[in-house]
This record gives C-alpha cells, structure tokens and sequence, in this order.
C-alpha cells in the first residue's frame, strides 16, 4: 500500500492510504460535471499522448516515443530536470467548421511551449497554474493535426528558483479540448472559468450576489448577446434570476455585470455545514450559444482585533495541515482518487484547515474542499530566494493573478499568500 505524507506544523507525519469514500467521489464528480457544460463541448484529452525527454526538437516521427496517459511526470523515480515533449495526433471533424477550438491544460510544469502542426502558439511559465491555448486558426481540416507540447522543468529564472521539494516535469494535471461558438464565456481570462461570482452584501434576511461574466468572441461583426444568470440551491431549485444584453464582437473581450438577491441565504459555515449554491450562466445569440456553471458559497471571513479568524460573525477554530500535491510511486501526477484519499486523512484526524504548500494546487482537489468544508490557504510558488530582477517579479505578479482568478469562486480558500520562508534578503516585488 502507499503511503502519504503530509506536514503538520511543519513535521513530517507519515499515514498509510486507509480508504477511499465511494459516495464522496461520486458527489465530487457530479459536482465536477456540471463546472463546464451545455452548448460547449468539452472533450476529455489524456489519452493518446507520445513522450520523450529530449531538450530539442524531436524529429517529425513519434515512432520510437512512449505512449503515455496524462497525468503525466518524469520524475516518479528521479529528480531529472531538463525538457521533455509531449505529442497527439487527431482529426478536426467538419462539425468544427465555424467553431472556435482550444485545448486547456490544468498545469503543465514549469514552463510550457505549445506547437501545433509545427507552429509556435504560445509559452506559459508557471508550474501550478491553468492556461488555454486557442487552436482554431491552425487546424487542418484534411488532413492529421499533430499537437506538441515542451514541458521544461530546469531552473528558467521563475518562482518557485528553490525550495525543500522536488520540481517535477511534465503534463501532470489533466487536459481538456473545449469546441465553443464565435462568442463563449471566455476560456482565456487567465485560464479561469470566465464567470467570476462576489457576495457583495451577507445578511440575516438576503444576500446580494455579482456575478461577472468574462466573453470572448471573434469574427469582427457587433452582434447582441443575451446573458441570463440563475442561482440554484443544492436540490437544484431556482432562488435567483435575472438577464441582461451586451453588444460582443467588434471586441475581442467584453464583460457583462449582473446583481442578484437571495431571500434566507443558507451560509457556507466551513465543516459545520458547507452549503454550496451554484450559479448558471447561459450565453445566447442569433448564431452563439454557451453555458457555464460554477459553485456559491456564501460567507463572510476575517480576523478580530485580537487576530482571530472569524467566519460568518463567529470565532472558528484554524487547526491543520500543509498539503504537497505527492504521493510515492506517482510524485505530482496524483489521481482523483488521490485526491480523495488525502481529504478523507486530513479530515479523520480533526483538521479544519489547510495550507496548500506551497503552490496552487488541482481544481478537483478545491472542488473537494469546497464540498468538505475547510478553510484554505493558498499561495503561489515563492519559495526561499527573491531576485533583483524583472522577469522573476512579472512572472511572480502573473502567478498571483493566475491562481487568484482561477480559484475566485471557491468559498473554502479564506487566505491568499505569497510567500514561503524567504530567508535570503531580496527586492521588494511589489505585490
């Protein structure tokens, strides 16, 4: 059986993998299933991969490469750090004719090079973070597109530049394709959801929700879009609805700002009773239609005079853990079930609260935590030195804003942080 291991307090604490909760993965996957849907398609994209470690471009055949499954890492048994390059052939059906196509990568580690049919598309630097590539323009429609991916995982002058932890290389979060109309709730604002949902207002008697949607679109042409917001319960009754119109296409980014009101909200009151709401935003138009559904957990937080932390009006106990993203035998490509598993551990031992050490860490594992009920703290990747120098600064500030907007709607993230036991003396980032 594996073990895991998790810092509490900062020692090490050993427990072997006991049992995994059939009913609670089912909860989260059904929860999970219904954060991207409807009029989009979004298409499971870790099969079918070819890899080899190499710094520089392979030649066009994949023939002698290994067929691997994402999550994927080179380092499961070494601490080899250098590049590799992932590849996946596939077909553009005509269906995508007239669609808009990208493929979304929950993390790549710890920079990113993105090719498709030998075209540089884009770069992202940041181990732990989400990005969105969009492909549309570069397909080929009769013939085989060849997607390829240069996962670089040496020292590039980018947070984190040191720590007490291994930094593994690779594809090792899942992938997604996502098949969207001209106009879609934008997959390219930071690579999160496109819905951002604020309780602007928590009373006794009502709560006042703002939810601001984030589309993209493209063809040049103005065209109205109606955007209709709907906040359901947990059995899935409506409690909240309203429209609004916005003119999209002659931008490539417009936003849309709506305000809704719950009569009685039922608070999000960490493991007490973590009562998740969830907010549905449909897109429609003459020609472009989308759907998104994210989590609302409605709660207030923060610290008394005397620095306790306070959520909803009452003092709440913080007692937990630190949490690495690493199991033995699989390092950081970890499984839903893994994920779980560590839930399962950390609530048994009596835990409130967690410290995602020392990184953003899986959306499947927030989901878990919104579910659950703990209060997290998550940080970017700042981790021991700082440095006097602007490319280390942006991308330190890029990170911030990366795991910020990804991980928004969660109500179980009550801090974020932005560093970790930086000793040695440095310049000030500015945050």
């Amino acid at each position: 059986m594996a073990s895991l291991a998790f810092d509490v307090n900062c020692h090490k604490m050993d427990f072997s993998m006991t049992r995994i909760s059939a009913a609670f993965l089912l909860a989260v996957s059904l929860l999970t299933a219904t954060v991207s849907r409807a009029d989009r398609q979004r298409l499971d994209w870790n099969t079918g991969w070819k890899f080899i470690g190499a710094e520089a471009q392979p030649s066009d055949s994949t023939t002698d490469w290994a067929t691997v499954q994402i999550p994927h890492t080179w380092n499961v048994d070494n601490y080899r750090r250098g590049a590799g390059w992932y590849a996946k052939s596939f077909s553009a059906p005509t269906t995508w004719k007239n669609k808009r196509v990208f493929i979304a990568f929950e993390a790549v580690s710890i920079a990113a090079d993105v090719y498709l049919n030998g075209n540089k598309l884009q770069r992202h630097e940041g181990a732990f973070t989400a990005f969105c590539v969009e492909l549309t323009s570069g397909l080929k429609w009769n013939a085989p597109n060849e997607l390829r991916v240069r996962a670089d995982n040496s020292r590039l002058g980018i947070a984190p530049y040191s720590a007490d932890f291994n930094f593994n290389g690779g594809i090792y979060r899942p992938v997604h394709l996502l098949v969207t109309d001209a106009s879609c709730i934008s997959p390219l604002d930071y690579g999160s959801p496109g819905v951002y949902i604020t309780p602007r207002s928590v009373e006794a008697g009502k709560a006042e929700i703002e939810i601001k949607t984030i589309i993209s679109s493209t063809g040049g042409k103005s065209e109205a879009l109606q955007i209709e917001a709907e906040i359901l319960d947990a059995k899935g009754k409506s409690v909240a609805r309203g429209r609004t119109s916005v003119l999209a296409g002659a931008s490539p980014r417009v936003s849309a700002l709506q305000l809704l009101s719950i009569a009685q909200p039922r608070l999000w009151n960490g493991l007490k009773d973590p009562y998740l709401y969830s907010v549905r935003v449909r897109l429609r138009s003459k020609t472009s239609s989308d759907e998104m559904t994210q989590p609302l957990g409605i709660r207030t937080l923060g610290f008394d005079a005397d620095e306790r932390f306070v959520l909803n009006g009452a003092l709440y106990s913080l007692h937990g853990v630190n949490r690495h993203q690493d199991l033995r035998g699989k390092a950081w490509a970890v499984s839903d079930a893994d994920h779980a598993a560590d839930i399962a551990l950390i609530k048994e031992i009596g835990a409130t609260t967690i410290r995602l050490a020392h990184y953003p860490q899986s959306r499947t594992f927030l989901d878990m935590c919104d579910q659950t009920g703990f209060i997290l703290w998550e940080e970017i990747p700042v981790v021991n030195r700082i440095f006097d120098d602007a490319k280390f600064s942006e991308n330190a500030r890029l990170q911030l804003t990366e795991m910020i907007m990804q991980g928004y709607n969660h109500p179980s993230i009550g801090m974020w942080g932005l560093f970790n036991e930086v000793t040695a003396p440095g310049p000030q980032l500015g945050f």
